[in-house]
């Protein structure tokens, strides 16, 4: 067979639709399908629901080994959190007083940070004014910005 020949046979993608490049603020993934045959074998067990995954925040609440990031820098721990889903249904981490200490934070701030020693699992923007958490579900890490004014200062730098 020529290479011209070889050319031919080799299909061009095509994944999106044509909806999909009409309207750019959506997501031209294709959606994910499941064998479901594979799935519900056992009479017993409830039927399986794969739809979450298709969201752009499909991961289920529940815990997670995460590497954290705390202002660009990469803590050497590795920790368990646990995640639940917010009103907005996007997943938020459960933190504890101990790992935003931990993460720097300074122990008069969070000592006075609304719901801090809670375990109502409060959003870490209600705790810690301007903050912001990140889960990149894909790489397992949890990036957090935490303004500087509500860090420990050390006498580094």
């Amino acid at each position: 067979m020529s290479r011209c020949a070889t050319a031919r046979l080799i299909p061009l993608p095509s994944s999106a639709s044509p909806s999909c490049w009409a309207d750019r603020a959506r997501s031209c993934t294709p959606e994910a399908t499941f064998n479901m045959d594979l799935l519900e074998k056992n009479d017993h067990l409830p039927a399986v629901d794969l739809q979450r995954f298709n969201q752009q925040a499909g991961q289920p609440p529940g815990a997670y080994p995460v590497s954290w990031q705390v202002n660009g820098v990469t803590l050497d721990a590795r920790k368990t959190v646990t995640f639940r889903q917010n009103d907005r249904g996007q997943l938020t981490p459960c933190l504890k007083p101990e790992d935003l200490l931990q993460a720097g934070v300074n122990p008069a701030v969070l000592s006075q940070a609304p719901g801090a020693t809670s375990r109502s699992c409060p959003e870490l923007n209600a705790l810690l004014p301007g903050s912001t958490v990140n889960f990149d579900f894909a790489h397992q890490r949890l990036v957090m910005t935490i303004p500087q004014a509500l860090m420990t200062h050390s006498g580094e730098g």
